[in-house]
């Protein structure tokens, strides 16, 4: 099963519409589409309207992220959050993440470890760093045990 929507669900609640931040070296985004690496896509999406804009950025996460990943054969949760960790992270440092880690919660936990070390430079990122792993992690254990609607069984 492909959990690419379910992964652009949680990057587009993290990734506002529109970032130009001083100390982000991805420059203006859109949508967490950086210039720096997709400046035709983001010349594209500033003209669009935001559905457009999100088909667009939808377009880029698939081929650059998901598909460079190779999230459509891991298993759920690991296909999501390795999917997260390129969005925010880069490509490589997803990989290098993945090939490290003894499953999904240790993965998470050298995500952290990396922000903590790059939080050094940037402290300004650093809560925000954390706050996305914390709730990737609480989205993935409420899919794990979803709360049930059944009254019989109260």
């Amino acid at each position: 099963m492909d959990n690419f929507d379910r992964a652009m669900d949680f990057v587009f609640k993290w990734e506002g519409y529109r970032s130009d931040h001083p100390n982000d070296p991805g420059g203006l985004t859109i949508l967490g589409v950086s210039s720096r690496y997709h400046l035709a896509e983001v010349s594209k999406m500033s003209g669009a309207d935001e559905p457009r804009a999100r088909e667009i950025a939808r377009e880029v996460y698939r081929r650059e992220y998901w598909d460079r990943c190779g999230c459509g054969v891991l298993d759920y949760p690991l296909d999501i959050i390795v999917m997260d960790t390129a969005v925010n992270m880069g490509v490589s440092r997803a990989l290098e993440l993945k090939e490290g880690a003894a499953g999904w919660q240790d993965y998470l936990f050298k995500r952290i470890a990396r922000y903590a070390e790059i939080g050094r430079k940037r402290p300004e990122f650093l809560r925000g760093w954390i706050n996305r792993v914390v709730d990737l992690y609480m989205v993935v254990k409420a899919a794990e045990h979803p709360i049930s609607t059944d009254t019989e069984r109260l």
